[in-house]
């Protein structure tokens, strides 16, 4: 667990330094392009303020970027599409139509996913895996060029310097091998998938069972098959596959078979990503209440959600575990009341109405349980 611990401070120490780098080179850039000037309080600010809005606006178009080349290397190579997020706003298809829907994930600023192909030893997954890193490459190139051909525009040189910087720092940060805190980046993914044929069928069984869902299936009603993938304990893309059988048990009801495969993930040594942990975490908690109910073990978990709780109120997993705790813990209907309204305003922009469903039901016997007590 510490060698873990220390492979996601090395990371974050990284990028760190990446983007004081990145950060840096861009200050440097202005002061050469005489930019900026900070003979006055107003000037000051209005440089910050400036550079505060060029990072937040280029690093938009770049995450676009990003997930553009996901999406056109992943057609070229036999994938199909699914849904493409940018924030918080998700375009997905549904009965044939496009539509916008809102769903958060923390730790991604973005996310383009896609069917994949038929299994096979051979599959295509490194244009698919390193299309988002290619086009922020080629775009950083295409931005430095800009930047050659108009190098005294005063508000366009700047930020044409800018977006070829980040565009070299979203590449080297998603290609380059990397256990983050929260998530693993492509080049993760696909260094351990070339590695460990086990690892390349979890990625393939993932994304299948991601596919599945936005068609509209339940992890409840997908084929046993699907989470049967096999390997070791240290397997970031197989402990996925585990993450989602977890919840492939709980909506079937095999409540204890789930609990004590969460309780595995989660005491043990198992290399799993920080927000799946955090999901199995608040997973747990609703266990614990809905089985022994214990005083200590009920707190410790629901400790442990304090951070998830706050960064993915709007989860419907997460308003399910509330629901939860305010009836059976607290006794608090009228709390218990409040998230299920909640779970219903989150209903109306949600993207895959199929786990708005299977939540409720999850609520539907916490209140029974509730009843029972």
């Amino acid at each position: 667990m510490n060698g873990n611990k220390n492979k996601t401070v090395t990371s974050g120490l990284m990028m760190i330094l990446s983007c004081l780098i990145t950060g840096y080179l861009f200050a440097m850039a202005l002061e050469k392009m005489q930019f900026v000037e900070m003979n006055s309080p107003i000037s000051f600010i209005r440089n910050i303020f400036f550079i505060f809005v060029s990072f937040f606006v280029c690093s938009f178009i770049q995450i676009i970027i990003h997930e553009s080349g996901h999406l056109i290397f992943g057609l070229l190579t036999g994938y199909t599409f699914k849904s493409f997020r940018v924030g918080s706003f998700v375009f997905l298809k549904q009965n044939g139509k496009l539509v916008v829907r809102k769903f958060k994930l923390a730790g991604t600023a973005g996310q383009c996913l896609m069917g994949p192909p038929e299994y096979s030893d051979d599959m295509p997954i490194v244009l698919y895996n390193l299309g988002g890193v290619i086009m922020n490459l080629v775009s950083a190139a295409v931005f430095y060029l800009l930047y050659r051909l108009f190098p005294n525009v005063r508000i366009l040189s700047p930020l044409l310097v800018l977006l070829a910087l980040l565009g070299v720092l979203f590449a080297v940060m998603n290609g380059v091998p990397l256990d983050m805190s929260l998530v693993s980046n492509d080049g993760k993914n696909l260094s351990d998938a070339l590695k460990d044929k086990r690892a390349r069928k979890a990625l393939w069984a993932q994304l299948k069972i991601v596919e599945l869902q936005r068609e509209g299936m339940t992890l409840t009603d997908m084929d046993d098959s699907l989470f049967a993938v096999q390997g070791h304990e240290n397997n970031l893309l197989v402990n996925t596959i585990r993450v989602m059988k977890c919840s492939h048990l709980l909506g079937q009801g095999y409540m204890d078979d789930a609990y004590k495969m969460m309780k595995a993930l989660t005491d043990g040594d198992a290399v799993i990503n920080n927000i799946h942990r955090q999901i199995l975490m608040s997973d747990c908690l609703y266990c614990e209440l809905m089985t022994e109910n214990n005083p200590n073990t009920v707190e410790h978990y629901y400790t442990s959600c304090a951070q998830l709780f706050k960064n993915m109120k709007d989860s419907p997993d997460v308003i399910r575990t509330r629901y939860t705790y305010a009836l059976i813990h607290d006794k608090d209907k009228e709390k218990a009341e409040q998230f299920k309204k909640q779970m219903d305003k989150v209903a109306k922009t949600y993207p895959y109405p199929q786990e708005i469903t299977l939540e409720r039901k999850l609520m539907e016997d916490a209140a029974e349980k509730a009843d029972c007590l």
